[in-house]
């Protein structure tokens, strides 16, 4: 899905249905894939008419991901970016929640790999339980066999 960045905030007069969350997205060399994903993400969201704000974090990318980061966070205003200099997810989780507006949060992974249905799932659980996991095991993976070991 190609698509240009929008010249208007993407959702500045939505009317949404539930409360707003941050979407946390840990990024390492995404540079092929971080700019038409943060977009279908947001698209997903608006359809589904849940507010959110997404926070990409790059964590040691060597690659042009921090400055795409960088400027998807300045063109749209639903986007934050922040670049580590050091590799590791965990690091960009817990900066990202530092970062995070909303008392909600969700993480997922650039590639979109995951049922993005899950988000709003896990929104309406969060309603009645303090955490919400979801897990890759349970369902089929389309992704390098190194990666499922992980």
């Amino acid at each position: 899905m190609s698509r240009e960045l929008a010249s208007e905030p993407v959702y500045d007069a939505w009317e949404m249905d539930t409360v707003p969350c941050t979407i946390i997205i840990p990024v390492y060399n995404e540079e092929k894939i971080v700019r038409q994903n943060t977009l279908a993400l947001l698209e997903f969201m608006r359809d589904k008419r849940i507010a959110c704000e997404i926070i990409l974090g790059s964590n040691g990318s060597t690659d042009a991901t921090p400055a795409l980061i960088e400027r998807l966070a300045a063109d749209l205003p639903n986007v934050k970016s922040f670049h580590l200099d050091r590799r590791g997810a965990g690091l960009a989780f817990i900066r990202g929640v530092e970062m995070a507006s909303h008392e909600f949060i969700v993480s997922v992974d650039m590639d979109l790999a995951d049922d993005l249905e899950f988000i709003p799932l896990a929104l309406r659980l969060l309603q009645d339980f303090e955490m919400v996991i979801g897990c890759k095991h349970l369902r089929s993976q389309h992704r390098p066999f190194m990666r499922q070991l992980g």
